[in-house]
């Protein structure tokens, strides 16, 4: 939606709310509240900031004509809209403006060939890094081709531009370049990032030709960094490589011997995102067809049990929710995730139960028990069906929870010993069952007259 699709009437007041949006951030613009959706409101945006018509073949044109004039005011003009126009919109695609990746490509060319190509050693990368600081027209190429960095990040999102990214050899030569080349951590490690970002978004649609492979080799190589983003940016681009069929045989043809030890290494290490990134890989390689091969070498290089390690993540402990029995479920919920949320609720974010009567499920049952009960001594016990009773008169006007979901919140307000749930393994019904540690709380008016005592 652009200025020139509004109603001749409504043009004013839109204008008028924006600019109040503007002098007055806390007050909201009641058009754009009231009446645009996320996607009128990008468009709207657009069209006030100076980018109308952003779909139409005159607006693709005049960009493209921009970036070729090489007028430093149309080319500045032509990168900032079409950094904002790629990420506000998805209407603009590589679909429709082909040539723009051929437009774009003589701004990176200087760069990298006086930069990046023409240095051997990381010394003289990082020596050839700083003097962009004290060189105005390093300066100037440096943000030019993170200018043209952003926009291909922003259109690798977009289905429909990642082919056009992907058949332009130079922009991906460029691109491999990036994550090979440079170091995160020096004044390019921006640079790279995007780069990174770019051929993890094409990675899922790449054909591989053979085992030198510019791809392959660079995001194996990502592999074997000391920079957590670009390890983490490696295995998911070799995962989804491996999703195509036609890959397989080259991804399972390639020899690295050291691969399999660093993938033990990354195991090992504390970490949760790292850790699930590489299980994902070995899952994908692993469902491979022709994988029997692959999978006899990784058990027979691990230098332990491997099977045990496997297993043993069965058991991990997530801070999210402790592990579960499979069939140990209520409504479709492991029982586990149940309790954890309603530990986290009780210490944390519980309201106050003494006004129990006033509040949903499970908080409701979870303010009577504490109300009506309290914790006893080794000598105290009470029959599970009388409390489960009492429950169901007292709020049987106001759907009750059944003898499960009742279990569930009675054990996380009263903690039973092992030997309960043993119980209930072996059969036994909760109405038969006798509960430990737990007696009648003590009435207030009772309360009273033992202190007159």
């Amino acid at each position: 939606m652009t200025l020139e699709r509004l109603d001749q009437n409504d043009k004013p007041s839109v204008l008028r709310d924006f600019a109040t949006a503007l002098k007055y951030p806390d007050q909201k613009p009641t058009y754009i509240q009231q009446h645009q959706s996320v996607q009128q409101q990008r468009s709207l945006g657009l069209a006030l900031l100076g980018t109308p018509n952003f779909i139409d073949a005159e607006f693709r044109s005049r960009v493209c004509l921009a970036l070729r004039s090489s007028l430093p005011n149309e080319v500045d003009w032509a990168f900032n809209t079409l950094i904002k126009v790629t990420f506000m919109s998805e209407n603009f695609t590589l679909d429709h403006t082909p040539s723009l990746l051929d437009d774009m490509a003589p701004f990176v060319k200087p760069f990298f060939d006086h930069h990046v190509f023409s240095l051997t050693d990381d010394s003289a990368l990082a020596t050839s890094s700083m003097d962009l600081f004290n060189d105005q027209p390093d300066k100037l190429q440096l943000e030019r081709v993170l200018q043209v960095f952003h926009v291909l990040r922003n259109l690798s999102f977009q289905e429909a531009s990642i082919r056009h990214i992907m058949h332009h050899q130079q922009m991906c030569t460029y691109l491999v370049a990036s994550v090979t080349r440079l170091d995160p951590a020096s004044a390019l490690g921006e640079l790279m990032r995007n780069a990174l970002d770019i051929l993890e978004n094409l990675s899922p649609l790449i054909i591989l030709h053979d085992t030198h492979d510019p791809f392959l080799n660079a995001m194996t190589a990502l592999i074997f960094s000391h920079d957590r983003c670009s390890i983490l940016s490696g295995l998911r681009a070799l995962t989804r490589m491996a999703v195509p069929e036609p890959n397989e045989h080259v991804i399972l043809s390639a020899k690295r011997p050291d691969l399999f030890d660093r993938l033990f290494e990354l195991l090992m290490i504390d970490d949760e995102e790292l850790t699930a990134s590489t299980l994902e890989y070995v899952y994908q390689y692993s469902s491979l067809r022709s994988s029997r091969d692959w999978l006899g070498k990784l058990l027979h290089e691990y230098p332990g049990n491997l099977i045990g390690l496997l297993v043993g993540y069965l058991s991990y402990k997530s801070p999210i929710a402790p592990a579960a029995r499979l069939n140990d479920a209520i409504h479709g919920i492991p029982k586990a995730q149940l309790q954890a949320s309603l530990d986290h609720a009780y210490y944390q974010v519980i309201p106050d139960l003494q006004e129990y009567e006033s509040l949903e499920e499970p908080y409701r049952c979870l303010g009577w028990l504490k109300q009506a009960y309290a914790k006893g001594g080794d000598d105290d016990q009470i029959s599970f069906k009388d409390i489960y009773l009492n429950y169901q008169d007292r709020f049987k006007d106001a759907s009750p929870f059944n003898v499960q979901e009742f279990s569930t919140v009675l054990r996380v307000a009263f903690p039973q010993p092992r030997d309960l749930d043993q119980q209930i393994n072996a059969g036994s019904s909760w109405m038969d069952l006798s509960l430990l540690h737990i007696k009648v709380a003590p009435r207030p008016e009772d309360e009273g007259k033992r202190w007159q005592r």
